[in-house]
């Protein structure tokens, strides 16, 4: 009574009958991880591009190499900050899932509301979001106020706070504080998935999308400075899309080149 169980990127059966415009006999997928799929959708080539995702939170991920096998943790290994899920093809991706993401910059703009309510005037968050995102693009130089922004914690390090310092009289004007804020946001990622490993897995550039990441270019920098390799966005990385775009390149011996048609701006193009 059960239905045979098959691998994610083969056929679960046929359509029984027409549903709306699809014809009966029409393939069925057996369903992909919505993680999977995202990073589908995002990727142009899977052998040299990482993936950098920042929304709420923040997601880097690249394919690795053909033939790699990860190794089993036991229960009372210390959790890492990357892991590796099951992918397309028999490949894996790593992962490195990080809760601090446009969630911290929402708390910093939330925090300048706050106060200006104390003082007696009531900003509204756009103008905050404006003001401060112009003031940290001025930034030109290197802040020297060093913030980790991890005030969520982490799944690797639940317990971890967030931390300010380095601070002095001179580095603590709202275009400071504000690149600070993205460049912590940008290097607690690095530190969970390192330049190092990118260039060890042979990626040679980082597609980046995310709504918060598309819409702030000091975040865009960051990744840049911090990355050192050459970074390109999209405007948006669907799973949906992605789920489609396996299907087809399973039916079809012409690889979809449809990830591949204006998709992308660089990092200038955007500064």
């Amino acid at each position: 009574m059960l239905p045979q169980v098959v691998h994610s990127t083969e056929n679960a059966g046929l359509l029984p009958r027409d549903w709306f415009d699809i014809p009966a006999g029409t393939p069925v997928s057996a369903a992909m991880g919505d993680l999977q799929c995202s990073v589908k959708s995002t990727l142009e080539d899977m052998e040299t591009d990482a993936v950098i995702n920042l929304s709420t939170s923040a997601q880097i991920a690249f394919v690795k190499q053909e033939g790699f096998q990860p190794e089993y943790s036991q229960p009372s290994d210390l959790r890492s900050s990357t892991e590796f899920f099951p992918y397309i093809e028999g490949r894996y991706i790593a992962v490195a899932a990080s809760l601090t993401g446009g969630n911290a910059l929402a708390a910093f703009v939330r925090m300048i509301q706050l106060w200006c309510v104390e003082l007696g005037c009531n900003v509204p968050q756009s103008k905050i979001w404006s003001a401060a995102l112009a003031a940290g693009m001025k930034e030109g130089e290197t802040p020297t106020l060093d913030i980790n922004p991890t005030i969520f914690g982490e799944r690797h390090c639940p317990d971890q706070k967030g931390t300010v310092s380095n601070i002095n009289q001179g580095n603590i004007g709202l275009g400071q504080v504000t690149r600070s804020v993205c460049r912590g946001i940008i290097a607690n990622l690095a530190s969970m998935m390192t330049p190092e490993m990118l260039k060890e897995g042979g990626i040679k550039r980082i597609v980046g999308s995310g709504a918060c990441l598309i819409r702030n270019q000091v975040l865009q920098r960051e990744i840049q400075e911090l990355y050192k390799i050459p970074v390109t966005f999209v405007e948006e990385g669907n799973a949906c899309i992605g789920a489609a775009i396996a299907v087809a390149d399973r039916h079809f011996a012409q690889k979809s080149d449809s990830t591949k048609r204006n998709r992308t701006f660089s990092c200038n193009e955007q500064m």
